[in-house]
């Protein structure tokens, strides 16, 4: 009989161990292994029957093995339950040979067969990842107590966890609690054992759901983690607590029970909140960076186009002006980069599909990259399919994404290099391939050329390094299309070819229905009425000079109130509004002027710094025809005063 119980009571020790969530190894005074709970395989990644009698050292980095085996003899001679290797960075080693940082607490047991060593052993890979954010710690399981009967084992590692531990019944009474609990929440066993969860402390724990899901694992045999309560705790105040539980399977001689661990998790949360609200700070200052830096854009890339425009004998006029322009322009698509990125991460970037011909992207991308592959004096070569490649998508975003490729390719191509832009279709997909014969891209680098902010040479040497977004934007922006990118090169100094690949669209439309971009060049324009509504004096007034010099009356209006005067007086056709004046802001002008009384409305357009969705959404409400983004190039505000006749 006395067999027979220690028969069972070993079964029932086995089966706690390898119900708990910490890993437990055991061995002997050689350092044999002799016992391995189920966590720990998994931890190791070996099952016990090929640890059993192997030395520890066999889970041990080969580098450290020196030195472990004389921490181990040195436990022996003075054994007493402590941490292994205080203010030193341990690390297992798995079965494949992957090394994995670790905490070890150590605990003697002296039996009648001799000295055991029982260790507790904590992956600490994800705790390590998160330090610098959360700078949380767990401290390492330590076996505090000499363990002397097999049916003792179980209580042992539960009171010297420093981790609030509950062990329930099938009814969901309290059989035992460890130290840490009654530590944390400043109660005393009488007032814990034996009562329901739910009638602890103040009923902190009555909570419908936690009850159904502790009733739920003793049905179903499963477990749950991480169950979130919230909760103003007598002892702690307000806190939030990460609750785990699992069911330990009953036997002849003991009942079915559940152990629940309490995880604090507020500071985590704190910081979590704290690293969101950053975020949005960030969020909010690179609009307003943006909207900063279009302001001066605007005046400046308008008093370019006047220039160029203007007939002067002055070659160095002549050049100054375009280097302005082509440096404004370059400066734009940086902040849109920016605000694109911001965008994206944070899931707010949208695009606007329709059907479109892929000769009409690669016409715009052309025009946006002109200037870039000019700059540099390359050879562009345009292969076309020979037939009409119909998309469904965003015109100016895929423009945007084989622009990027094309400065990308201009940029680490030396000067006088060519580039190839190719489409075609293929497994009914659109390919667009852009190829050149630059400066390549190692292999140990292409999986990594569309990670954001990334540059394969970030020397000073590297000119036209960029910021290392463009790729990137570009990704993005294909993967919301429903298509993909990939890079290849045959390595340094080899040249390299993006190509990207997008569905097709089945045609619904005759190629005379699809809506193709207006011309403007070489159009003549009638003469119109325009107002222009601006805080900034010299974006208003370069504004006024570039329409004046393209035959129109402007008036300028530099805050609100006057705009309202002047809008009744001058009664123009075309009315350009900035949001953001102070005083009387944009959306307030819009609103009065939609119900001033007189004759027809005019047509209004937003001009601003800021791009934003609510903001466009909230002008529509108020009547606003067309949202224009500063610094809008100067053809784009000529196509808009042409399409009023």
């Amino acid at each position: 009989m006395i067999e027979s119980d220690s028969i069972r009571t070993e079964v029932q020790f086995a089966a706690i161990i390898d119900s708990l969530p910490i890993a437990l190894i055991m061995v002997d005074r050689q350092g044999k292994i002799v016992l391995v709970n189920a966590q720990a395989e998994r931890l190791f990644g070996y099952a016990g029957a090929e640890l059993r009698g192997e030395l520890v050292d066999i889970l041990v980095p080969r580098r450290f093995r020196g030195n472990h085996a004389d921490l181990r003899t040195g436990f022996t001679r003075t054994p007493e339950a402590r941490p292994m290797g205080a203010g030193r960075n341990l690390f297992g080693v798995r079965k494949d040979g992957s090394e994995f940082p670790i905490e070890i607490g150590l605990n003697p047991m002296r039996t009648a067969q001799g000295l055991f060593v029982l260790s507790t052993i904590i992956d600490i890979s994800e705790r390590l990842q998160q330090a610098e954010t959360l700078q949380q710690a767990r401290v390492a399981l330590a076996l505090n107590e000499a363990l002397q009967e097999s049916r003792d084992y179980a209580e042992a590692i539960i009171e010297t966890a420093p981790t609030p531990l509950v062990v329930l019944d099938a009814s969901l009474r309290v059989m035992k609690a460890n130290r840490a609990f009654y530590e944390c929440f400043e109660t005393r066993v009488e007032e814990t054992e034996g009562k329901l969860i739910y009638e602890l402390g103040d009923r902190q724990w009555d909570i419908v759901a936690l009850c159904k899901l502790l009733e739920g694992i003793l049905l179903s045999s499963g477990q749950f983690r991480n169950y979130a309560v919230r909760h103003a705790f007598p002892a702690l105040g307000e806190r939030i607590m990460l609750l785990s539980a699992r069911r330990l399977a009953g036997g002849k001689s003991r009942p079915e029970m559940i152990l629940l661990s309490i995880d604090d998790a507020t500071e985590r949360a704190r910081v979590e909140d704290e690293l969101r609200a950053v975020g949005r700070r960030k969020d909010e200052f690179l609009a307003m960076l943006a909207h900063e830096l279009r302001n001066p854009l605007a005046p400046m890339r308008l008093a370019a186009e006047t220039i160029r425009a203007t007939v002067s004998a002055d070659p160095a006029v002549t050049l100054g002006a375009a280097v302005v322009g082509r440096q404004v322009a370059h400066l734009s698509r940086l902040v849109d980069d920016l605000v694109d990125v911001a965008r994206i991460k944070r899931g707010m970037i949208a695009i606007h599909k329709s059907q479109i011909v892929l000769d009409e992207v690669i016409e715009a991308a052309l025009e946006l990259s002109k200037p870039s592959i000019e700059e540099r004096e390359h050879h562009l070569i345009v292969n076309r399919a020979p037939l009409p490649i119909y998309l469904d998508g965003d015109m100016d975003r895929l423009a945007q994404i084989v622009s990027n490729l094309l400065n990308n390719a201009a940029k680490f191509t030396p000067k006088g290099g060519e580039i190839t832009l190719s489409t075609l279709v293929k497994d009914g997909h659109a390919l667009i391939k852009v190829r050149d014969n630059g400066s390549g891209i190692p292999a140990e680098l292409l999986p990594h050329v569309f990670d954001l902010f990334f540059q394969a040479d970030a020397s000073h040497a590297r000119g036209y390094a960029g910021m290392g977004i463009g790729l990137s934007l570009s990704r993005h922006l294909v993967e919301l299309h429903g298509g993909s990118i990939k890079a290849k090169s045959g390595g340094t100094g080899k040249g390299s070819e993006f190509v990207v690949r997008l569905p097709l669209h089945e045609v619904t439309a005759s190629p005379a229905q699809i809506v193709k971009p207006a011309a403007t060049e070489g159009a003549k324009t009638a003469t119109y009425r325009v107002l222009v509504v601006d805080d900034n004096v010299d974006a208003a007034k370069m504004t006024q000079m570039f329409l004046q010099t393209h035959g129109h009356e402007v008036r300028c209006a530099f805050d609100g109130l006057s705009a309202l005067g002047l809008a009744q007086e001058f009664k123009p056709d075309l009315v350009l509004l900035d949001i953001s004046m102070p005083g009387m802001d944009g959306y307030e002008v819009l609103s009065r002027m939609r119900g001033q009384a007189g004759t027809a409305p005019p047509v209004v357009a937003a001009l601003t710094g800021y791009e934003s969705e609510a903001g466009m959404e909230r002008m529509k409400q108020l009547g606003l025809d067309h949202y224009l983004v500063k610094p809008v190039a100067p053809e784009a505000l000529l196509a808009l005063i042409a399409s009023l006749g």
